[in-house]
């Protein structure tokens, strides 16, 4: 379900969850405690929608979080941070983080209890005129999104599976398709 569709759905269960992530077009994560997200499943398959129990270790990205987020913030603010030479998009509002070491400090502090918008972040990449998506991880499921949310659109989405046997082969893999795509090596 998208994430309007979801949220629609939280508020006819009156269970105390919220939307995590907005993942794709098709796809919507909802945080909240073990019993009203088990409660959640059942309503929302109840109403024939697919519901997967993820095994995360917390309700990150929601409410639930606001006391490690205050923690986070104030060992953050012990650190020393620079401006980073290179563009950082947050996924909180898919804004470049600036030069500015509190607003830094305070956006990715956010991003605990903040619900994550993989679908803002890809789209502002796709308007600032990124068309190259590479995902070096544990898995394809980022791809995966990426690919949901360009649709039809022309982009090169591509990734290195580490879960592949040999991870070696599957980065020279992934080498050999940029160089296709006429990128620099």
């Amino acid at each position: 379900l998208d994430a309007t569709a979801t949220a629609a759905l939280i508020t006819e269960s009156q269970l105390p969850v919220s939307v995590a992530n907005r993942n794709s077009p098709r796809q919507t994560i909802v945080a909240g405690g073990r019993d009203a997200i088990d409660s959640f499943r059942s309503f929302a398959t109840g109403k024939g929608h697919r519901a997967v129990i993820l095994n995360v270790s917390r309700a990150f990205h929601s409410p639930l979080m606001q006391e490690a987020e205050r923690v986070f913030e104030a060992e953050l603010r012990q650190t020393d941070f620079r401006p980073s030479r290179t563009p950082v998009l947050s996924a909180v509002d898919a804004q470049i983080l600036g030069d500015s070491r509190d607003a830094v400090l305070a956006t990715l502090a956010k991003q605990i209890t903040s619900p994550v918008d993989f679908i803002a972040g890809i789209e502002r990449l796709y308007a600032d005129g990124i068309r190259v998506f590479v995902e070096v991880g544990p898995s394809s499921v980022l791809s995966g999104l990426t690919k949901d949310i360009l649709g039809k659109r022309p982009g090169l989405v591509l990734s290195c599976d580490g879960r592949k046997p040999d991870s070696d082969e599957a980065f020279l893999r992934l080498l050999c398709a940029l160089h296709v795509a006429g990128l620099p090596i």
